[in-house]
């Protein structure tokens, strides 16, 4: 089940960097988060959720599915999982 959920967070590429990116989540499920991103990320990346508003069952994830949302804009939406562990 997903529930619409706007809201802006914060993430970082898990490979340990340290700089913070802004997202924008557009809904959640059990399973994960749809998020618009301002960079494109390759599917299987694992990013690290830092801050949400929403209380999130995991804060690693990874990139299932993302998609140009416009061409020349640089805005994309992806579709990422929580990692189990």
């Amino acid at each position: 089940m997903r529930c619409d959920y706007s809201s802006t967070l914060d993430y970082a590429l898990a490979q340990g960097e340290t700089d913070s990116r802004r997202a924008m989540t557009i809904n959640i499920g059990f399973s994960g988060l749809c998020l618009y991103l301002y960079e494109s990320l390759a599917v299987g990346q694992r990013i690290i959720i830092l801050n949400s508003v929403f209380p999130l069952p995991r804060r690693e994830a990874v990139v299932k599915w993302i998609e140009e949302v416009e061409t020349g804009y640089g805005i994309y939406k992806a579709g990422v999982e929580f990692c189990s562990s």
